[in-house]
């Protein structure tokens, strides 16, 4: 009877490593057999170009993985394309299964030619979801042939449409017509005029005229946007624009202005100045911090410990804007002997820039 449990328990450990061996061997002989996968089949260079055709196009659930190879060497080894193949292609991307999507998204991007652009914007207006993945692959074609494609979008295509195409020009580093700026300018999307917006610095090579009108829409966050990209694209004649929204309502706008004051360098500290004596607080608060953040406040500190009255009249304003904690903190920053301790290339010994 004490024999018993031992031969049951010995038959399990038999059972368990026999399991274990077919699994293993089961991995291995599947790491070696490119038709591993149930009803996928076997697919390779060496295979006719009809034959790929009818992979490409089988649209059952479970020869997908064959499809999708199919579709793969068509792309890459077709040249130039079949009918029959282009439309293998067309048909994959609006396919209703996610896997042969991307992996025919996959496929056509790798040709990156005047027909891949045309498939992938085609893919842009159709998807209704993974929309960002299509216009990732757009960024990578060849500006010659996605630009004017995605150009001819901004007319008459849907808002989202619309949005995507202008990030992926921007993103690209396309250019854009100023037919096409003025028409998006008064697009009935905000999100249209917020990506419009963003990218107007990269695809137009003098944006002020369109970003200081942007600057006054309705929307909060195309305002933020307007705000970003002149302090990106360093218009320096449009920072009392900017200074302008250190008053906005939203602390976003107001965020948005003070960087863009900031990278404007000297213009924007001349305006930040001005609103030291503003009526509203949030301009008085924003214009103290716009100092702060440009290490103008730094440099007033080591000028007022030298006896420079100019200067210690800017640090009594900023303590009348913003309370006492933004010149303490300069002062903090201050090393002995008047020795500021930011790195600070600009510096001068008196506020020439306030002049």
């Amino acid at each position: 009877m004490a024999a018993a449990p031992l031969l049951i328990l010995l038959a399990f450990s038999l059972a368990w490593a026999i399991t274990f061996a077919a699994v293993i061997a089961g991995r291995l002989r599947v790491a070696r057999d490119p038709g591993r996968l149930r009803g996928v089949r076997r697919v390779t260079a060496a295979t006719p170009r009809s034959r790929r055709v009818r992979l490409a196009t089988d649209r059952r659930r479970r020869r997908r993985w064959s499809r999708i190879e199919a579709l793969r060497l068509i792309a890459e080894t077709s040249t130039p394309l079949r009918v029959a193949e282009r439309q293998a292609l067309a048909d994959a991307l609006a396919d209703r299964n996610e896997d042969v999507r991307l992996g025919a998204l996959a496929a056509v991007s790798a040709r990156a030619d005047e027909l891949a652009a045309k498939l992938l914007v085609t893919a842009l207006v159709e998807w209704r979801t993974g929309r960002a993945r299509v216009a990732t692959e757009l960024q990578r074609q060849p500006r010659e042939h996605v630009g004017p494609l995605l150009e001819e979008l901004l007319g008459d295509g849907p808002p989202d449409v619309k949005f995507w195409a202008l990030q992926v020009i921007g993103r690209s580093g396309s250019s854009l017509s100023w037919t096409a700026i003025t028409e998006l300018l008064d697009d009935p999307s905000p999100n249209v005029r917020a990506a419009l917006a963003e990218g107007l610095p990269v695809f137009y090579r003098r944006p002020a005229i369109a970003l200081r009108r942007l600057l006054a829409d309705d929307e909060w966050y195309v305002r933020v946007h307007a705000a970003r990209a002149l302090g990106e694209a360093g218009v320096t004649r449009a920072a009392p624009a900017v200074a302008e929204l250190l008053r906005d309502p939203s602390w976003w706008v107001r965020d948005a202005a003070e960087k863009a004051l900031v990278a404007l360098g000297k213009a924007g500290v001349r305006e930040a100045l001005r609103l030291l004596d503003d009526g509203d607080p949030f301009a008085r608060d924003s214009a103290a911090e716009v100092l702060q953040e440009s290490g103008y406040l730094d440099r007033c500190v080591v000028a007022a410990a030298s006896g420079d009255a100019e200067a210690a009249g800017v640090l009594a304003r900023v303590r009348g804007a913003a309370g006492d904690a933004l010149v303490e903190s300069a002062v903090a920053r201050v090393g002995p002997g008047g020795e500021t301790v930011r790195d600070d290339a600009d510096d001068e010994p008196r506020l020439a820039v306030a002049s």
